[in-house]
């Protein structure tokens, strides 16, 4: 059966003809940079990266997709998705991208944003495989492999606490038929670990060439409403994007193979259209890793990181049976919008007592939620309610357009304190969605002069602390800039303030504390048709805590050079100073394909990075990072087993992906 495969695999690799090109790294980066940058996070998050990527290398049919479809775009609103499909029928079909200048409630800026998701015109479905048989037809493979390995030698390795080797492993394979089927595959070993295999990810999906049905078997993930409920564990939060936060596009059932071991589901699930109804249903079982009190008997916490390098890492592998069911349903009013329902229930083997609250220890966890999403001209309202164990949590948006120069959105939220879903990522401070009130507002105003984009939150938390029963409160806002004095040039510029309080112990008692952030950031770019490209970044930071005045600061250089036909290079250098952990600074880095990056930096000292990229043209593309991390005050970085002596950290990273 296994050589069966493999011959299959061979035939198609060597027949396929239609070669398709890698996406352009650095554009996918550049995509992501003003949407992503406010995630603050030091691990890959792949699952955006694989979804714009998919959506680069199998655009959507313009001419035949629904709003839904259009709306697995990151950057597109109900409203600018609906105000395309009534331009797209006014005309009888888009046949050139000339065909979708001037429509009404879209800018031109996102036009230019969003057309590489887009196929336009007649699809015509012959190939190569024609001559073969009609089953080979449109067929795409993917087959990527990566390596990463850290110079130093962490403790683990020296102390042989570690039972792997030093390299980080990813190999992946997609085939997909036309948009309609796709089979996926992933294995993935972190360093310190000894299986080639410690994480394996599979999954097949179909969809119907009429949009009326989805399935998938295997790894997936579920979206829902505004992620009150169900979610990915990154939802995206607040940054310059002032009005693309919010409302969220929920796309019910997504395929999941990316190297994050948290969160997915594995099991079957499928969503079939009737009319205007949608029913979506979801089963999955899994082992969790977990920590377990001896004791009790009981759960009392999940390990999000996926090491199993040490005995003690290994000891909490797969310690806990989970089992999801979910049924969830959706009405589309035409373009008025939609109102949705959902019930999903977790089920564990043993009993979780919850840290933050006193509430009894469960082994069921049975949640009910419920969205809608309606459209009126320029105006739109979404929200999302959801119920867990009598609490409540909900959010309510309101959107105006008054043109497509000036949008302008409001936001309120409410998690009680509470309220627990595991998979719940919904729009706020904290990263649990419960214990949380705030109001969002922000607008994007785009001139003659420049793009504004600001917002202001202000937010409570109820319950300071599960030992502190007294609340804690911030605000921030965020003004950012943008202005193109010529197709070449770009400045950017961005104010940043924060008050916020905390707990701080201040003489053996603890109070609260109030802690002000402050960041201003400027950038200028600048790009020479596409083989030239310069990135200028500097960032200034201050925080004041308890009259304690703390700066930080970040300068960088940023090049991109195609100094011929598809080979890339990308080179940065960054210098920083720091007082402290409190006043890091974050820049997002151009990584290999699939990799999104956004590490802290602190202390002082210079990190650099260089990228090399060539795409040959049989489909096989290299790519090889290199980065340095030097600190020369440091005489150690980490702690435990991953410490490890001197003032460099550095790595070199490989990839070669065979797209046919």
């Amino acid at each position: 059966m296994i050589s069966k495969f493999l011959t299959a695999v061979i035939l198609i690799i060597f027949l396929q003809i239609d070669l398709i090109g890698q996406s352009d790294t650095t554009n996918i980066y550049n995509l992501f940079d003003n949407f992503l940058e406010e995630l603050i996070m030091d691990n890959e998050i792949n699952d955006y990266y694989d979804q714009l990527e998919y959506l680069i290398q199998n655009p959507i049919r313009l001419n035949e997709a629904s709003i839904n479809e259009l709306l697995a775009i990151p950057f597109l609103t109900r409203q600018e998705a609906t105000a395309i499909i009534r331009h797209r029928n006014l005309l009888g079909g888009i046949y050139e991208s000339s065909q979708l200048v001037n429509i009404a409630g879209v800018s031109n800026e996102l036009i230019i944003k969003i057309l590489p998701f887009f196929q336009l015109g007649k699809y015509n479905e012959s190939s190569p495989f024609s001559s073969i048989g009609k089953y080979f037809s449109n067929i795409k493979l993917s087959l990527r492999t990566r390596i990463q390995q850290d110079m130093q030698t962490e403790r683990g390795f020296r102390n042989g606490a570690y039972s792997g080797s030093k390299l980080k492993v990813i190999n992946r394979l997609i085939i997909n038929k036309g948009n309609n089927l796709r089979l996926g595959l992933l294995t993935e070993k972190d360093a310190g670990e000894s299986s080639l295999t410690d994480l394996a990810l599979f999954n097949l999906s179909m969809k119907g060439t009429d949009n009326t049905y989805t399935f998938v078997i295997g790894d997936y993930i579920t979206e829902f409403g505004q992620g009150l409920a169900i979610w990915n564990r990154y939802g995206v939060s607040k940054g310059s994007e002032a009005v693309n936060v919010l409302p969220r596009k929920a796309q019910r059932v997504k395929t999941f193979l990316s190297a994050e071991e948290n969160l997915f589901m594995r099991g079957i699930a499928g969503t079939i259209k009737l009319c205007n109804f949608s029913f979506t249903s979801f089963f999955s079982f899994k082992y969790l890793d977990a920590n377990i009190d001896t004791f009790s008997n009981q759960i009392t916490s999940f390990p999000l990181d996926g090491m199993h390098r040490t005995n003690s890492e290994l000891s909490k592998k797969d310690m806990v049976k989970e089992t999801i069911f979910g049924i969830a349903t959706e009405y589309e009013f035409d373009d008025w919008g939609s109102i949705g329902f959902l019930f999903y229930k977790t089920n564990f083997n043993l009993p979780y007592q919850n840290p933050k609250t006193q509430s009894h220890p469960q082994k069921s966890f049975p949640i009910f939620s419920w969205c809608y999403n309606t459209n009126y001209g320029t105006f739109s309202f979404t929200g999302e309610t959801s119920l867990a164990n009598s609490s409540v949590a909900s959010i309510n948006n309101f959107e105006f357009a008054a043109s497509k120069n000036f949008k302008l959105m409001f936001s309120i939220r409410n998690y009680a304190t509470e309220y627990k879903s595991f998979r719940s990522s919904g729009f706020g401070e904290a990263d649990n969605t419960s214990n949380e009130i705030g109001f969002y507002s922000g607008f994007r105003y785009h001139s003659s002069v420049g793009t504004f984009d600001f917002y202001y939150d202000q937010y409570k938390f109820p319950v300071a602390d599960s030992k502190y029963n007294f609340s804690t409160k911030g605000n921030d806002f965020l003004l950012h800039y943008t202005y193109k004095p010529s197709r070449s040039i770009e400045l950017r510029l961005r104010y940043k303030n924060e008050i916020k309080e905390d707990i701080k112990p201040i003489v053996y008692i603890y109070t609260v504390s109030t802690k002000k952030y402050e960041s201003l950031r400027g950038e200028i770019l600048f790009k020479s048709e596409k083989s030239f490209q310069l990135r200028t970044r500097g960032e200034f930071v201050t925080t004041i805590e308890t009259n304690k005045r703390e700066t930080g600061f970040l300068i960088y250089q940023d090049i991109k050079l195609i100094p011929v036909k598809n080979l890339d290079l990308n080179a940065r250098i960054i210098f920083f100073k720091t007082d402290s952990y409190n006043t890091r600074v974050y820049q997002f880095e151009n990584d290999l394909a699939g990799v999104l990056s956004n590490p802290p930096l602190y202390g002082e000292g210079i990190r650099w990075y260089i990228y090399f990229g060539y795409k040959t043209v049989f489909g096989i593309s290299f790519s090889v990072k290199y980065s340095e991390l030097k600190k020369p005050n440091n005489k150690e970085f980490g702690s435990g087993n991953s410490q490890f002596p001197g003032d460099l950290d550095n790595r070199l990273s490989f990839q070669i992906d065979y797209n046919f």
